[in-house]
């Protein structure tokens, strides 16, 4: 806290971190400490890209698919990872009863699980493309070469 005095009296005021831009009208609200638990998670970002991905190799060619489908898998093992690892907190033997830590869990359950569908569909459009992909050339590749081989 900085103390100033301005006109007689002692004026307290909160010191905000290094970078905070405060609009007119707004007031600084400091996050909540999670415990290590990230409830804005980077598998998010992970899956859209995904998904941005493999509908980027759908309608281009089909190469860039393969790269968004393994990214969907690394986005919900991500995802997994972050639900157990919360689960695995929440069950910290701690003087509250089972009962209230299954509710705490299952409130967080939909903020760690953000994301899962997009990498779901990342992975599923993805192979799709890549299998698509294959299909059409495989066989321009073996007539190809089967001409170059007969003549």
């Amino acid at each position: 806290m900085v103390r100033k005095i301005r006109r007689g009296r002692l004026r307290t005021r909160r010191m905000l971190p290094l970078g905070t831009r405060l609009t007119p009208g707004t007031r600084y609200r400091p996050r909540l400490p999670t415990a290590g638990l990230d409830l804005y998670p980077r598998a998010k970002t992970l899956a859209v890209a995904s998904l941005v991905i493999s509908l980027c190799g759908l309608f281009v060619c089909g190469f860039p698919a393969l790269i968004g489908a393994i990214m969907g898998h690394v986005a919900r093992k991500q995802i997994r990872q972050r639900v157990e690892g919360a689960r695995q907190m929440v069950h910290r033997p701690v003087g509250v009863a089972p009962e209230d830590r299954e509710g705490v869990f299952r409130i967080l359950q939909p903020y760690l699980q953000k994301g899962s569908g997009v990498a779901l569909a990342g992975v599923i459009i993805g192979w799709i493309a890549f299998v698509l992909w294959l299909a059409f050339w495989v066989p321009f590749a073996m007539g190809f070469f089967g001409a170059a081989t007969e003549s």
